[in-house]
């Protein structure tokens, strides 16, 4: 079994109540109804996270994951179809394991790529995309390089094999219209499996001609495909594989199964950016862009609002373009598709559509605004990305965005404020056009709108002033193993991330020394009574907020001494010296800034 044995470091503090309460739950479920646990949490619905927090339910993952590869011989291909618990388990494991890594601190932990390799020679489509999603995740962080790259020689092939072109005469585009275009079904009547059999030998089969049963499922009839090529051809073991995953492309497009093809076509975006993280520039090129050197402008092409794609096939182009941005040859053909200097460029529209309702809901779905974010952020911190975002005219729509009043778009307003932080520390030209477009006055207005909300809710609350009673120095996570004291989170994960963010990016431009010229007026706003108020309720917010409060307030006197009469009219020093020493917040941000 790979468990994760590494000790929970001495400092770990308590996770929130909430994450408490759903690791117990998953600690004590049973493996049948671990999909049911996590079906209502589709989404990350908490505070950043700690995978230290994390480790007994990951190793329950990974016993489970152990078992169905043990019980199904996942060793090679596999030969009868999941159950009906089991499937659903494992789509729910792989999801939620996907999430632990997209919102925790400590990824390096997670241990169970050998699962994930096992879980590459499936069959259900459904449980391949969710393997290939995680990969790619893992691939994605440094730390795991070295877990993916012991099994590289043993996985390159069959994610090859996966990310191979299926030369629709159309195009990739063609591959996610709805319905079933003349040239698309045509072509695929007839897929190619090329193996070694005293030379090279190509095979062409008619997908009429396979005999199949089809009143049976996809996953059987690719079996009974498989077995009949198999004793015709004589098809070496070593490309089982291929044909099987071959056998199943052409039968999602001879059958015109529009969902099967959309499964298969992520799977197959998946399995190239997976390749690309694990791959240096010349073996990518030389073992997949030599077959296919158009790639990312073709998944580019699925983007444009003429192809109506899914937007689950456009979540995976995203996801997809933040690990292709990792290789040098693709930065520049990429930019050049989305035409990302433009104002009328893909992403731009999509940007737009994305942020112009402020008092509706999202019009995109977490999921692919996950990944929207994940691959801005790429592209901000690469090359000449950031630039290009700029001078489209990215920085209007953000500060736009930060009006953004309704409960569900709380998380993507959170992550706009923290690109535009990415932004104007690392491009020049990206404050002036914040102050262009009233960013600074539309910040502080939305700090001073969410700290009052925050207050209003947390009195509210009747419990909201339990943490003041605890003690000043809490114990930590290992001299305390049954947890007698779980903090709880009084605010919504959503609006803390949001006031942290939007604290966090007024606090780095404030410690900026050249744009104090801009921000000499701050005092004269909104912001010292925001301040005070925030320094008035501890509890409520939490130290990381109540850090960057103190940090902010002693900023403003820091850059302008003339301010500091200001800053005392408003009661800020008296109201944080009171709070202090009533009750010291247990949290290191608190314990610097003061």
């Amino acid at each position: 079994m790979t468990k994760i044995k590494k000790l929970q470091h001495k400092r770990l503090n308590f996770p929130p109540q909430e994450i408490q309460q759903l690791r117990e739950k998953l600690e004590a479920a049973s493996t049948s109804s671990i999909h049911e646990v996590l079906a209502t949490h589709q989404e990350w619905a908490f505070v950043r996270g700690d995978l230290y927090h994390w480790i007994s339910v990951l190793n329950r993952f990974d016993d489970v994951m152990a078992e169905v590869c043990e019980k199904y011989t996942l060793a090679g291909l596999q030969k009868t179809d999941f159950d009906n618990d089991t499937q659903k388990t494992l789509v729910a494991i792989l999801h939620f394991s996907r999430l632990l890594l997209e919102n925790c601190i400590n990824r390096n932990l997670y241990s169970s790529v050998d699962r994930l390799d096992g879980l590459l020679n499936t069959s259900d489509p459904d449980v391949l995309e969710c393997t290939l999603r995680l990969l790619l995740r893992t691939s994605q962080r440094w730390s795991y390089q070295r877990d993916l790259k012991a099994n590289q020689a043993m996985m390159s092939g069959r994610l090859t094999t996966l990310a191979d072109p299926w030369h629709i005469k159309k195009g990739l585009v063609s591959s996610v219209e709805h319905g079933t275009e003349e040239n698309t079904a045509s072509h695929t009547n007839e897929f190619r499996l090329i193996t070694v059999t005293e030379g090279l030998v190509s095979i062409h089969v008619p997908v009429r001609d396979l005999g199949v049963d089809t009143n049976a499922g996809v996953c059987e009839q690719v079996r009974q495909a498989l077995d009949k090529l198999v004793a015709k051809h004589k098809v070496p073991s070593t490309h089982h594989y291929e044909l099987r995953h071959r056998i199943l492309v052409a039968l999602a497009f001879a059958t015109g199964n529009s969902e099967l093809r959309y499964t298969l076509l992520r799977s197959r975006i998946y399995a190239a950016a997976v390749l690309s993280q694990l791959m240096n520039e010349q073996e990518f090129k030389n073992m997949f862009l030599s077959r296919e050197p158009t790639f990312t402008a073709d998944i580019i092409g699925v983007l444009q609002p003429e192809a109506h794609a899914p937007l689950s096939v456009q979540t995976a182009v995203f996801m997809a373009l933040e690990s292709l941005l990792k290789q040098r040859s693709e930065v520049s053909g990429a930019y050049v598709a989305l035409n990302a200097s433009a104002n009328h460029g893909v992403l731009m529209f999509i940007l737009r559509k994305a942020f112009t309702n402020i008092d509706a809901p999202p019009m995109y779905p977490y999921e692919f605004m996950s990944a929207l974010y994940f691959f801005l952020t790429g592209m901000a911190n690469n090359m000449n990305g950031g630039q290009l975002l700029v001078s489209a005219g990215v920085v209007p729509i953000f500060v736009s965005a930060l009006k953004h009043t309704h409960a569900q778009q709380l998380r993507s307003t959170g992550r706009v404020a923290k690109l535009l932080d990415y932004l104007i520390s690392s491009t020049n030209s990206t404050f002036s056009a914040f102050c262009g477009a009233n960013g600074i006055a539309t910040l502080v207005e939305r700090m001073h709108a969410e700290v009052l909300r925050a207050v209003e809710t947390s009195n509210a609350d009747p419990d909201s002033t339990k943490d003041l009673a605890s003690p000043v120095a809490l114990p930590n996570f290992l001299d305390n193993p049954k947890q007698l004291y779980r903090r709880r989170e009084i605010l919504p994960a959503e609006q803390i991330y949001l006031l942290k963010e939007l604290f966090k990016l007024l606090s780095h431009l404030v410690q900026q020394t050249s744009y104090q010229d801009r921000l000499r007026n701050l005092v004269e706003t909104t912001l010292p009574a925001t301040l005070c108020t925030a320094l008035a309720h501890p509890a409520a917010f939490g130290g990381n907020i109540y850090g960057l409060a103190i940090s902010i307030s002693a900023m403003l006197v820091h850059n302008e001494p003339t301010s500091l009469p200001i800053i005392q009219e408003a009661h800020i020093p008296e109201t944080m010296l009171e709070q202090l020493e009533r009750h010291l917040p247990y949290n290191s941000d608190v314990i610097i800034n003061i």
